[in-house]
């Protein structure tokens, strides 16, 4: 599964990625997790019981011309393994335009 957020950056006022990534961790009250950096994209991952499953979760971020966006990839967590890297590569293939 795969869902995304866009967010205009004018809500913001002219933050850093870094500093959006942060804000989405606290505003998710997952502060106790890590913001890692790749290329022009930040992201985290953790797990989940949304329901009676465990579900893995990775959640990039990133930083348009007029919009901060968090992209998410879901898999039940038995299929971590088999999807883990491939998140990670579908994520670094994502392009929301160059920020300005």
């Amino acid at each position: 599964m795969v869902f995304a957020v866009r967010e205009d950056a004018g809500v913001f006022g002219d933050i850093a990625l870094e500093e959006y990534g942060e804000l989405v961790l606290k505003a998710n009250n997952r502060t106790d997790l890590k913001l890692n950096k790749s290329d022009d994209w930040v992201w985290f991952a953790y797990t989940d019981t949304p329901g009676e499953q465990e579900i893995y979760y990775l959640a990039a971020c990133y930083k348009g011309q007029d919009a901060y966006w968090v992209v998410n990839f879901a898999t039940p967590s038995t299929n971590y393994e088999k999807y883990s890297e491939t998140f990670m590569q579908w994520a670094a293939s994502i392009d929301v335009g160059k920020a300005a």
